[in-house]
């Protein structure tokens, strides 16, 4: 819905005549950027109390590389 807003308000910048509901589009924008701020806050809160799991073991799928040595 965010990329669809800008979308149509740089539309209707450009052309006018084409796309006429500007003001409305700004007050969705403007709607929708506080929702994901706070949906994205809470997530944020949320998961700081969740302990991440340790990398995988070496030669698995997902694993990290080494940062030193030549590259395979």
């Amino acid at each position: 819905m965010s990329r669809a807003c800008d979308l149509y308000y740089w539309a209707a910048r450009k052309f006018p005549t084409l796309f006429p509901e500007r003001e409305a589009v700004r007050g969705r924008r403007g709607e929708i950027s506080r929702r994901l701020a706070d949906l994205l806050a809470t997530r944020g809160a949320r998961s700081a109390g969740q302990r991440r799991e340790p990398p995988p073991k070496a030669g698995f799928r997902g694993a990290p590389r080494k940062r030193f040595g030549p590259r395979r």
